[in-house]
């Protein structure tokens, strides 16, 4: 009997955030090797159209402002695809291992936006620490 097991990529999908926030997401889904590979090739598909489902539901459920509600999110994303794809191939005697989510990307313009916003904030900080030592000095 073959033990191997076999990953499947899941494509990119982007998703908007409640608070309107581009990510992209992706996947990999794990099966034991020693299924038919046309069964492992219409699970991976059947992987790709309910992972955007998925992860659009779980980026819509996140309050809006912290895109760290998705990211702690993976966890139950990852037990969330698993249960639906098996639900679906264990009639064709497939059965998913494992599913996780690779990344969560933000758009690059994000990324620069939050540098600006974090950079602001430890200019802030150092501006009030100045201030307070300025008064203590006097």
């Amino acid at each position: 009997m073959d033990l191997r097991v076999v990953t499947i990529s899941v494509e990119k999908q982007e998703v908007m955030t409640r608070d309107n926030v581009p990510v992209t997401v992706d996947a990999v889904v794990y099966f034991p090797r020693r299924r038919s590979p046309s069964r492992r090739r219409e699970s991976g598909e059947l992987s790709q159209s309910h992972f955007a489902d998925v992860a659009d539901d779980a980026a819509q459920r996140t309050r809006p402002g912290p895109l760290d509600d998705l990211l702690s999110q993976r966890e139950s994303i990852n037990q969330k695809l698993q249960e639906i794809i098996d639900r679906q191939t264990e009639p064709w005697g497939v059965k998913v291992t494992a599913v996780e989510v690779k990344d969560v990307a933000l758009p690059d313009t994000m990324k620069r936006a939050m540098a600006k916003q974090a950079e602001a904030e430890r200019e802030r900080r150092a501006k009030i620490v100045n201030a307070e030592g300025e008064f203590q000095s006097r």
